[in-house]
């Protein structure tokens, strides 16, 4: 694939002696994941009617990834994105940062090694449902504090900044319909995570900070600066089903080139597949050696269940500031409540 000839995308239809195999492959450069299901139910729904005999008649289009691109230029010179450009000025002062095992520049792709673990279904069941309804929590909040704890724990730091990567798809000052539409929507911002000793602590400083977050950090693609060096991205990508996607008995090879460029130096990608969530931890191990990750994944495994296991087992339902729209901090929301309870 050519990015600037194309095409981009591009399929085929392979007949073996077990079945016909359809292969289709399109550059990261025109999709993303939410636009991969997207297309993958619109193959679904279109062979059911044409197994059925029925018209193939699919869902209809939204908006065009141009007028989602034009909107983005006029959020930039909205009175709305004023407020995102000083919020992030803000934070950008904030940024932590921390030495490497090894000094390497030459951040590539084949310098990258992949270690996984895998929670059970009843943790998983856990964390999806359960885990949530002590701090009113999104499951962002319970795997991110448990990554701060886990590199406090292996590099004896309180502090990371980390890359969250999101599907991007936000609502903006003027709403336009993409919830259908196929293109490369993610967004990328920096957030700085605390670790606490106490869980509660750990739970509510992060929820907060994350919280605090406007619109899901799409702003910050659109800042003068948007390259904070942090090292670390993280990316939950939710729910998969194999039967639909991901299930693929075939070798297909690598799907990035050994020479591209990586911005992190380690990625901590976590989905679930089949009611189970798994984390993969992307590395380079040219900066990094396999007993540290191993370490930090057991770490992060650990504690992870831990704080899942405190919020299931809490009986408390605890609400922060941000569960009411407001900018106080944790301390002056607490000393309010007291106050009221008097």
């Amino acid at each position: 694939m050519n990015l600037s000839q194309g095409p981009l995308v591009k399929a085929a239809v392979f007949k073996l002696s077990t079945g016909k195999v359809m292969v289709l492959c399109i550059h990261h450069y025109v999709i993303d994941g939410v636009s991969w299901r997207i297309i993958l139910d619109d193959f679904e729904v279109g062979v059911k009617q044409f197994k059925e005999k029925q018209e193939i008649k699919l869902a209809d289009k939204t908006a065009s990834y141009i007028q989602w691109a034009q909107l983005l230029n006029e959020y930039k010179d909205s009175k709305e994105f004023a407020l995102e450009r000083e919020y992030w000025n803000r934070k950008i002062e904030d940024v932590v940062k921390y030495q490497f095992e090894f000094i390497d520049d030459n951040n590539v792709y084949n310098h990258m090694e992949n270690i996984t673990f895998s929670l059970s279904k009843d943790l998983t069941d856990d964390l999806l449902f359960k885990s949530n309804q002590t701090f009113n929590t999104e499951i962002n909040d319970i795997l991110l504090s448990a990554l701060v704890r886990a590199f406090a724990n292996q590099f004896h730091i309180q502090g990371i900044t980390v890359d969250i990567e999101g599907h991007g798809r936000e609502k903006l000052h003027r709403n336009i319909d993409i919830d259908r539409t196929v293109g490369w929507f993610t967004d990328v911002y920096p957030v700085v995570l605390e670790n606490k000793s106490d869980v509660e602590d750990l739970i509510v400083a992060n929820k907060e900070m994350l919280h605090s977050v406007i619109n899901k950090g799409i702003g910050y693609g659109l800042m003068d600066f948007c390259n904070t060096d942090s090292k670390i991205s993280f990316n939950y990508l939710g729910s998969f089903d194999k039967e639909n996607f991901g299930n693929n008995k075939y070798r297909t090879g690598s799907t990035i080139a050994p020479e591209n460029q990586l911005p992190n130096d380690i990625s901590f990608d976590s989905m679930v597949e089949d009611g189970v969530l798994k984390c993969h931890i992307i590395y380079n191990f040219r900066k990094y050696s396999t007993k540290t990750i191993l370490d930090l994944s057991e770490s992060y495994q650990k504690v992870l269940c831990e704080i899942i296991e405190y919020c299931v087992n809490s009986t408390d339902q605890i609400r922060t500031s941000s569960d009411y729209n407001s900018n106080l901090s944790t301390s002056d929301f607490n000393a309010i409540l007291a106050e009221l309870s008097i």
